[in-house]
């Protein structure tokens, strides 16, 4: 793990990135480890790691360099911040939320095609959805409409399609039970469902990393004071 030494900057938010980032568990806790994600991303999330790892380990190399000046320096972790390490993470990032959205509709394609009516089952369907009206009615009601949810493939597609207006029920239960019925006739489906929010709950850290490593790399200002130089 790179150490105070390794770095140009020098103020609590550097020192806690290069204290989390400079490990490869702090690194996949923010960015992801790329075997725990849709292939579809394995070369973002990995690509990412690596990127990070390479510039906390090129900053810690112009430390050290005495062909360069603290202007300089900064000058040349800029360089690499905004043009290797942005773009990586800017990239991995919007190929996350694309592969999450992707998993989505492919899901929801699934389940559309899977739990759609049955035109050869319309007066059956519609005696099913009139047990349930008097099912909601009761006190054990949507308990014994659950059950059937979880076990019946059949009843689960007649519920997951029909209205929650036109089964009695509340849209919360419905909500809950169009889920249940997806989990435990659809498993594929589901599966896509969990990896697209896995996904998209993982692409805000990305941005998160982006704004720490701008902080944490170089001092703008310093930087900014290479602009002056005088070329003769």
């Amino acid at each position: 793990m790179p150490g105070i030494n390794s770095q140009l900057v020098h103020s609590p938010e550097a020192d806690q990135f290069f204290e989390v980032m400079g490990t490869a568990t702090g690194r996949q806790a923010f960015l992801g480890d790329p075997t725990k994600y849709h292939a579809d991303v394995y070369n973002h999330i990995s690509g990412s790691n690596a990127a990070v790892e390479d510039a906390i380990k090129t900053v810690g190399r112009l430390v050290v360099d005495r062909t360069r000046n603290d202007v300089l320096k900064h000058e040349a972790a800029k360089i690499v911040y905004e043009k290797r390490l942005a773009p990586a993470l800017e990239a991995a990032r919007a190929a996350i939320l694309r592969t999450a959205g992707s998993l989505d509709e492919q899901a929801n394609t699934l389940v559309a095609e899977t739990f759609q009516p049955d035109p050869n089952r319309g007066y059956l369907d519609a005696e099913e959805r009139a047990w349930i009206r008097e099912q909601a009615k009761t006190e054990n009601g949507y308990a014994a409409i659950r059950q059937e949810v979880e076990t019946d493939p059949v009843f689960a597609a007649i519920f997951h399609h029909a209205k929650p207006r036109l089964l009695g029920v509340s849209p919360e239960f419905h909500d809950r039970m169009r889920d249940i019925a997806v989990r435990n006739h659809l498993p594929k489906a589901q599966t896509m469902r969990d990896q697209s929010k896995a996904l998209t709950e993982l692409a805000p850290n990305y941005e998160s990393v982006k704004r720490g490593a701008r902080v944490a790399l170089f001092n703008q200002a310093v930087a900014d004071q290479a602009g002056s130089r005088v070329d003769l």
